[in-house]
């Protein structure tokens, strides 16, 4: 007896730091997972690679492929896109209208590293746990830069705007690193476990130092 093959079709949408890694990683798992997983589409801003039946896309050889020979992104006729800077209102609105369809909202890689922290906590509201409090490293790009600009040992790294470029360029930051540095990024992982306790947080604004806000330099 033979079973049914299940296949899911992806899509990638962004090949920087975190995509490209996504991608290499398909390729190792397209290998070894019992299910038939189809890169179907991958775009950035300005490319896109797809067939027009949406066929099959080489999964390990996609992002050069789509640099030398990717064409314009279709104009599609609906598109839906996700705000990360949301207000509290669309958080809870889009929150209910999973509720009431019986949906699922996935969001697991924005807080913790892909830890179940966020699982965790909304299994915890649900079964009438009280959240008081929440403790953890909110920067893992903060604490790459402190462990490697001030030693254990007690000798400083190097140069700071140095330690900064080097995180950079191995993926440790935001796109504009001056988003970690001014605790932006920090601010808006907080925001999320503390709307999933009940903390009606409309913005990640007034969570930064008044001085640090709109901080660009």
């Amino acid at each position: 007896m033979s079973l049914e093959t299940k296949e899911v079709c992806i899509a990638v949408i962004g090949t920087g730091g975190v995509g490209s890694v996504f991608i290499n990683q398909l390729a190792n798992l397209h290998k070894t997972y019992p299910v038939s997983l189809r890169l179907i589409y991958i775009a950035m801003v300005d490319k896109a690679l797809y067939h027009s039946n949406y066929s099959n896309i080489n999964i390990g050889t996609a992002v050069d492929t789509m640099e030398k020979k990717g064409v314009a992104p279709p104009n599609f006729s609906s598109v839906i896109v996700g705000d990360n800077t949301s207000s509290y209102e669309l958080w809870e609105s889009i929150t209910n209208a999973a509720k009431e369809g019986d949906s699922f909202i996935f969001h697991e890689s924005s807080v913790g590293a892909g830890m179940p922290a966020i699982s965790i906590l909304q299994e915890m509201v649900e079964t009438g746990d009280e959240i008081t409090r929440v403790e953890g490293v909110f920067s893992g790009t903060m604490s790459h830069l402190f462990h490697n600009y001030s030693t254990t040992s007690g000798n400083s790294g190097g140069n700071w705007s140095e330690t900064v470029r080097q995180a950079k360029n191995l993926g440790y930051t935001e796109p504009d690193p001056r988003d970690d540095l001014n605790g932006l990024d920090v601010a808006c992982k907080v925001t999320i476990p503390a709307r999933i306790a009940g903390c009606p947080i409309e913005s990640p604004t007034p969570l930064l130092n008044v001085e640090l806000r709109g901080r660009r330099n």
